[in-house]
């Protein structure tokens, strides 16, 4: 009988505060934070790609606006659109997308801070390279940034690896 390898589940908890864009005032279908980096530092190689899933995450605006946006999840750094512009996923880089999870607009208000954590959904699978992930986000309703501070949006990610 050969050798096995065996390798165990973990979870891990990962917090990432967003770049987000610098404008004062977004409308429906604008890039919040263009395509960034979430490294996992779990240490993929193409003989051991890094395998997980995204369990459920929450999304915190430091802001205290809390607007209706989709998280774009992506296994490689391809662009989903500029910054304050509108979002532009070409058909090529549209092979890079995960997963999507909608905010939905039912936020928590904690008088400072604006919580949200969407429906429960599917876990995103993903296989992965590297030990990065790639995250996006893209406004879904009209959002007034004036008077806010940047990097507002803090995402919480509960990350299961194989």
């Amino acid at each position: 009988m050969g050798a096995t390898t065996l390798y165990n589940f973990k979870t891990k908890v990962v917090d990432v505060t967003l770049t987000n864009a610098t404008s004062a005032n977004y409308t429906a279908g604008d890039v919040l934070v263009a395509t960034q980096e979430i490294s996992l530092g779990e240490g993929g190689s193409a003989t051991r790609p890094l395998r997980g899933t995204i369990n459920n995450l929450i999304l915190i605006d430091k802001n205290d606006i809390g607007p209706q946006c989709d998280i774009l999840f992506l296994s490689s750094n391809v662009s989903i659109g500029s910054a304050d512009g509108a979002v532009s996923l070409s058909a090529a880089n549209s092979e890079n997308l995960l997963g999507r999870v909608d905010t939905g607009a039912t936020w928590v208000d904690l008088i400072n801070t604006k919580v949200v954590t969407p429906p429960a959904f599917a876990p995103i699978p993903f296989e992965l390279s590297g030990d990065s992930l790639y995250v996006g986000v893209v406004a879904r309703a009209a959002y007034d940034n004036s008077g806010g501070t940047a990097d507002f949006l803090v995402l919480r990610l509960g990350i299961t690896i194989e």
